[in-house]
């Protein structure tokens, strides 16, 4: 077996990586949804009683 010695330059155009950096982000922004939403504990941390159908805990801790 031979071996071959291969040089290799390679440069990189910096503002076409942050163009398409930019763009990726763009593109991902818009297939993203978040949705915030009120979120309250479903048990009482002080008795144990689990929250309601109607939303209302039984207890008044």
């Amino acid at each position: 077996m031979s071996e071959i010695a291969v040089s290799v330059s390679v440069s990189v155009d910096q503002s076409a990586v942050d163009a398409a950096t930019s763009q990726f982000e763009a593109d991902v922004l818009k297939s993203v949804r978040v949705t915030v939403g009120r979120t309250v504990p479903s048990v009482c941390i002080g008795c144990g009683a689990v929250r309601q159908s109607n939303g209302e805990m039984p207890c008044d801790h």
